[in-house]
């Protein structure tokens, strides 16, 4: 009798085409549902019987109220010698604040201790003053870390941006800690447990209160140092355990825990798919830089089309299309121009020499128009614009109906040590300009949406926490930092945002600052989109591996505040490599090609040819074997993790040769670069998910989505080559059961798109029932099946052909009862469905 499986697809729209499987057998069927373990410690729940596994992203959770901590398991977490005096000798804790350190939030990993700047100054346990406005205290030395392994910092580099590095346990076990560490990830001692040391910022009096971490090894003062430029309380959370997956969940819950407003407890974000994660976006930077104007903006969107590229789903309109002072600065030369109007740039979008142009209004307008009627057939429209409204705010002037006026920044001696670029700002001379933030916002917002606009990209975020409002020759008198113009401009910007683009919202840029990221919960009912790091940099090769480095570990961070973003790419530069990972990173995925410049083989790979873009349900992470290890000099590359609704994925990226150099400001090659440079072969198998308990040897089946090979359990390293400056994919795949009497079943596993690096992502939901397996399929292509039987597909009730594939695809010959089927869903429903509309 058969058995079906039927398969659904999923269009943009919703609309479904219904695939049925049909396995034949003449016994008759008790179907049970082969499921996938909870995995990543507590990131995955279990599934419902007769549904498959559903796999959810990461984030447990856990309870973050006070709890009955004994004195020795808090010492535990403390990693320093010396122990504060307020519980060095206690056998039980009690909140006395008498040498300015007391424990005040504690869960199963870790505890945040919460250090009283004021009186640690009284005590004399303050460091000598870096300047007038940082202090910093010495939490100590570390007392026990692993000295066969580096740790892990993720610090900021530049006043916008953060970006990790590992750094060597010398052999007195201590580090050096660079300036500005928002992030600590380390081996214990006993090396099994991870220790996480992260700074959490605080709501104070009148703003908020940020600390950063820094150690240097051999100066007089060695040990790890907290920094601040606040008179008020600070705090760090310390936690320990065995999954650093786990606390590291715990510890950014603290930290929304920690930035409660009256008592009241801020909760996980809700997680949702974003409006931007689905489909494929092209933004304008690369193309046009600032010479943009709405023609071009069209006429580049059309040429991308006769290049063979998909339906576009986002447009992002960036830098240069604005009304400031200079209207006509070329890219590097708007940096010292300010906004002088809500317009846009009359010699842009309206008319020039008495040449009619395209309005604002007029492109968006034909962008969003179906393309059988003429136009570009995208659904959302995003405009770029700086956080204070260009990239030195606004003109006094011109917007002195909204009490503009001008702030100066003062960068701290960690930022200025990191990065001394910083000192040629043009905003330290020229100062920024502020308007009101409630009446500036709405105002610019609601003139976007009235031009039909969706949502916004906002840049230069950074400096806002190093603002004051007095004169730059008045900076010394400023005696603290608690943020306050940072403050004031995002609590009005989140407001905005909701108020008037409820579609794509907003994408987060140049926001790495905690005053920033960390506030979000407080912010946002869902997760914004927030860039992950720093530009990715087309026409520099040696920036191409750091950028996928920095992306990977700093999700580690990021992504318990918003969606990362790997921000736009080429396809005609680093291409496999920055696809690959854009492809499985879980964030919108977006091109900035210049118009007839692209590889559309890769981008054949990246999305189906209806549009639709196969996102990962969570961010990439390093696997735990990473976390310790410099991908930038290692010769088994970078291998991340992610997860689908119904399969885990491996990311393996070949990465080493180059870092970022602060000496230079620059990336540079790392020694022995030479030798660095080659073609590196690992394996991937299960058992790297953390606690994924492989239930048999051929429970799971690995299909390598550049190599088209499959493997049983594991795939070996001689059959995972990466190429330099390369990456591959696998996918780790469930293999579900229909059992037909007791001895007998049938295997099923459904892959997905053959030719896509993250082909499982096409399936949104799977059953199994009576005599069927069902799936509903989003995208379109050719479409993979291993099972065990001869099997029948139907596409919407209609009988496809299959081709069988070769059995040499498959890596284990002992596997010979496996069989693989290939059949087409093709693009005729959305061409359909496209016509429908349009009429």
């Amino acid at each position: 009798m058969p058995a079906f499986f039927n398969v659904t697809r999923i269009h943009q729209n919703f609309q479904f085409v219904s695939v049925l499987f049909i396995f034949w057998s003449a016994y008759s069927i008790e179907y049970t549902t082969s499921f996938v373990p909870s995995a990543f410690g507590t990131f995955a729940t279990k599934g419902v019987s007769g549904e498959g596994q559903m796999i959810h992203g990461v984030g447990p959770e856990l309870n973050a109220e006070m709890t009955d901590e004994t004195h020795d398991e808090i010492l535990k977490r403390w990693p320093f010698e010396e122990v504060p005096d307020n519980f060095s000798s206690r056998k039980s804790i009690v909140m006395v604040e008498d040498d300015g350190v007391t424990p005040v939030l504690s869960g199963k990993y870790g505890t945040v201790f919460k250090f009283d700047v004021n009186t640690l100054m009284d005590s004399s346990k303050i460091d000598q003053m870096k300047n007038d406005i940082e202090r910093s205290f010495n939490l100590g030395i570390f007392r026990s870390l692993s000295k066969k392994e580096d740790i892990l910092c993720l610090y900021r580099f530049k006043i916008w941006w953060m970006r990790p590095i590992h750094c060597n346990v010398n052999k007195n076990g201590q580090v050096d800690i660079p300036q500005e560490t928002q992030f600590i990830l380390a081996k214990d001692s006993d090396d099994k447990n991870y220790r996480i040391i992260m700074p959490v910022p605080l709501v104070s009096r009148t703003g908020c209160s940020t600390c950063s971490l820094f150690s240097e090894s051999q100066s007089s003062s060695s040990g790890v140092h907290v920094s601040t430029e606040s008179l008020c309380d600070v705090a760090v959370y310390f936690g320990l355990g065995d999954n650093p997956y786990t606390v590291i969940e715990e510890a950014a819950l603290f930290s929304k825990k920690m930035l409660a407003v009256d008592g009241t407890m801020i909760e996980s974000l809700h997680v949702k798919k974003h409006n931007l994660l689905g489909s494929l976006g092209w933004c304008t930077w690369n193309s046009f830089y600032t010479e943009v104007n709405g023609l071009k903006v069209f006429q580049g969107l059309e040429r991308l089309y006769e290049s063979g590229f998909p339906q576009f789903g986002f447009v992002i309109l960036d830098d240069g299309w604005q009304h400031t002072t200079n209207d006509i600065a070329t890219e590097g030369d708007q940096w010292g121009e300010r906004l002088v109007s809500f317009d846009g740039s009359p010699l842009k979008f309206s008319g020039k020499d008495g040449e009619k142009l395209m309005s604002l209004g007029e492109m968006v307008a034909l962008l969003k128009e179906p393309r059988l009627k003429g136009g570009g057939g995208v659904e959302s429209v995003l405009a770029w614009h700086a956080l204070p409204g260009y990239w030195l705010g606004v003109d006094e002037r011109c917007f002195s109906y909204l009490h503009a006026k001008t702030y100066f920044p003062k960068f701290s001696s960690g930022i200025i040590q990191n990065d001394q670029t910083v000192l040629h700002e043009q905003s330290l001379e020229k100062g920024i300009g502020i308007a009101n933030a409630s009446s500036f916002y709405q105002g610019y917002h609601s003139k976007l949406a009235d031009a039909g606009f969706d949502g916004v990209k906002v840049d230069a975020q950074g400096v806002s926490g190093t603002l004051f409002s007095v004169e730059s020759k008045d900076l010394n008198k400023c005696s603290e930092n608690n943020h306050e113009v940072c403050i004031s401009l995002h609590n009005a910007l989140s407001e905005s945002v909701s108020n008037h683009f409820s579609t794509a919202g907003i994408i987060h840029c140049m926001c790495h600052a905690p005053e920033i990221f960390y506030r979000f919960p407080l912010l946002y009912k869902s997760k914004p989109i927030m860039r992950a790091s720093d530009d990715f940099y087309p026409d520099d090769d040696l920036s191409h591996g750091p950028h996928v480095i920095d992306c990977t570990y700093n999700s580690l961070l990021f992504h318990s505040f918003a969606i990362p973003d790997w921000d736009m790419f080429r396809t005609d530069s680093a291409s496999e490599l920055q696809a690959v990972s854009r492809a499985i990173s879980g964030g919108p995925i977006y091109v900035s090609d210049i118009p007839r410049s692209s590889n559309i083989d890769v981008l054949d790979r990246l999305v189906c040819k209806d549009g639709t873009a196969l996102h990962c349900d969570g961010p990439l992470l390093p696997i735990r074997d990473c976390l310790l290890k410099d991908p930038s000099i290692s010769s088994s590359g970078l291998i991340s993790w992610n997860v689908n609704k119904y399969s885990y994925i491996f990311g393996i990226f070949n990465v080493a040769g180059s870092r970022w150099n602060p000496e230079t400001s620059s990336y540079s090659k790392v020694e022995n670069y030479e030798t660095s440079k080659q073609k590196i072969r690992t394996k991937v198998s299960p058992d790297m998910i953390e606690t994924l308990n492989v239930r048999g040897q051929y429970s799971y089946l690995l299909f390598a989505s550049r190599q088209k090979l499959l493997g049983f359990v594991e795939v070996p390293s001689e059959f995972v080559e990466v190429e330099v400056s390369d990456a591959e994919v696998i996918t780790v795949l469930p293999v579900d059961k229909l059992s037909f009497g007791e001895d007998k079943s049938v295997g099923i596993v459904p892959i997905g798109f053959a030719n896509m690096y993250n082909p499982n992502a096409s399936i949104c939901d799977k059953q199994v029932f009576h005599n069927s397996m069902q799936c509903k399929i989003k995208g379109c292509g050719t479409f993979l099946v291993a099972v065990t039987c001869d099997v029948k597909v139907t596409v919407d009730g209609v009988v496809v052909t299959l081709q069988e594939q070769p059995s040499s695809l498959f890596i284990n010959k002992e596997r010979e009862d496996f069989r693989l089927f290939k059949f087409d869903i093709s693009t005729k429903d959305f061409d359909r469905v496209k016509r429908k509309e349009s009429a």
